[in-house]
């Protein structure tokens, strides 16, 4: 260099660390890059594991598999991707759609749904008490059901959600079945919450979608088999029928997410209802919890398994059925 004595090159590894990262200005680095994490000393590895550690967590991840569902007009070369996202220090996700350009390899956005999600009109469904169909998510419908919680005890839901926090123990149903005023409303306000209501007393988050770590999107529009191999299975059933009346369905995107929900987004990225299994209600108390975001809070996996999807030929009927898991 100009310098009127030699300098020593620092380790490849700092240069790696600074100028390994993409699109990244190094111009305006000073000092050491944020991403090199230099150990000279045995005593200093946890410190410097924690910052990389850490430094990790505050990344967006793209965890799960991405969904790829080719345009309807097989003259196009249109291809689009749906992934997920998720973000470790509010416990927040993300559905995405991006367009993929195959010639330049290069990805477009075209929506995200945490973007367009709102508390306001929500389709929120819940098994009914004999399982026999499906009812709104609601305080007043909550009254008097019960189920089994993790530790196999069974819990008033509405008493469930009025659990307190320091101890895990549901609230208790005083004369009448009934909870009291405070446990109530308590209650009630995390229900709203999980819901998609804001409360500053509850925990901060930037979006209304969970995070989304496990379950992989799955895209549902016509029916899914080819039509001379399904009827060869069931020959009386015209599966051919089935495929024609299936064409104009509506493109659907299922999620799971650790919100408690089963989601399903049209193709435009607005969601059309969601799901929540009754087996997770005693558990979403959690969600509110002031320290859920911190190190070492309340996370809780709860609708996380990945969709299934199929045409099953059933009660003399093709019919698409979807199968999640918690």
């Amino acid at each position: 260099n100009n310098a009127n004595s030699a300098e020593l090159l620092k380790s490849p590894l700092w240069y790696a660390a600074k100028y390994g990262m993409p699109d990244r200005d190094t111009s305006a680095i000073q000092g050491d890059p944020d991403n090199y994490f230099l150990v000279t000393n045995a005593l200093t590895l946890k410190e410097q594991l924690t910052k990389a550690f850490n430094n990790l967590e505050q990344s967006n991840n793209s965890v799960t598999s991405p969904a790829i569902s080719v345009a309807g007009n097989e003259a196009s070369d249109d291809i689009y991707i749906y992934r997920t996202d998720y973000k470790i220090n509010t416990w927040s996700g993300d559905l995405i759609k991006e367009e993929f350009d195959r010639t330049t390899g290069t990805r477009t956005r075209e929506w995200s749904a945490s973007a367009k999600m709102t508390s306001a009109g929500r389709n929120i469904r819940m098994a009914n008490a004999d399982g026999s169909g499906l009812q709104d998510l609601t305080w007043a419908n909550l009254n008097s059901r019960e189920t089994r919680n993790n530790a196999g005890t069974l819990v008033n839901l509405q008493a469930a959600l009025a659990t307190d926090i320091a101890t895990g123990t549901a609230a208790p149903i005083e004369s009448g079945n009934n909870l009291s005023t405070a446990n109530n409303a308590l209650g009630e306000s995390r229900l709203n919450f999980v819901k998609g209501q804001e409360n500053a007393k509850f925990r901060p988050r930037d979006s209304l979608l969970g995070d989304i770590i496990n379950s992989n999107p799955v895209v549902v529009g016509g029916a899914q088999y080819l039509a001379y191999l399904a009827d060869s299975i069931e020959p009386s059933a015209s599966y051919s029928t089935f495929v024609e009346a299936q064409r104009s369905r509506n493109k659907r995107i299922y999620i799971g997410a650790n919100d408690g929900m089963l989601h399903a987004f049209d193709d435009n990225g607005n969601e059309q209802f969601a799901f929540v299994p009754t087996a997770v209600i005693p558990e979403l108390y959690r969600l509110t919890d002031p320290s859920f975001n911190e190190e070492g809070g309340a996370h809780k996996f709860y609708v996380d398994g990945t969709p299934v999807v199929r045409d099953v030929f059933i009660n003399n009927q093709w019919r698409t059925v979807l199968v999640g898991t918690l």
